[in-house]
């Protein structure tokens, strides 16, 4: 391996570092952590869950909502990546991932399934990948049969 792959590599790894911290916090609840993946220095992020109607814009806005996940989420389980892209430039990483679960709620009896389709875009500061912008959505009922094989 050239000393150019291994050190693009090494930064993918960085990155998914990243990842796997923000998405096992979800399985903890754990909020100091989920909060660490995001850079602090920032003004303003951009985090938009699929349940909210509005981005979250700040990190202590992002804090309050994570404290409260545990009273919506009770557990997300059978997870499976289905796509995983990756593109680095310089000290900025766009991610897609696209991932099938099964959520269950706090208070419904009701369960979620099905895929999640997620954005991020990070940026290296003072050595270390941060999450800057986050967005998630799930393909609206009716649009795969509605577009066809586009």
């Amino acid at each position: 391996m050239s000393e150019d792959a291994a050190a693009k590599k090494a930064r993918e790894e960085e990155v998914v570092k990243v990842l796997r911290q923000f998405s096992g916090a979800f399985q903890t609840f754990d909020t100091d952590s989920f909060i660490s993946t995001w850079d602090e220095s920032m003004e303003s992020i951009v985090y938009q869950p699929e349940e909210l109607r509005h981005p979250i814009l700040s990190l202590k806005d992002l804090r309050a909502y994570f404290d409260n996940v545990p009273n919506v989420v009770k557990k997300m389980h059978d997870i499976r990546v289905i796509d995983f892209d990756i593109d680095i430039d310089g000290d900025v990483a766009i991610v897609y991932v696209r991932f099938w679960c099964r959520i269950a709620f706090a208070k419904v009896v009701e369960t979620v399934d099905g895929q999640i389709r997620q954005s991020f875009i990070l940026r290296r500061r003072d050595g270390a990948w941060k999450i800057v912008h986050y967005h998630e959505s799930r393909q609206a009922p009716g649009f795969e049969q509605a577009v066809g094989d586009w």
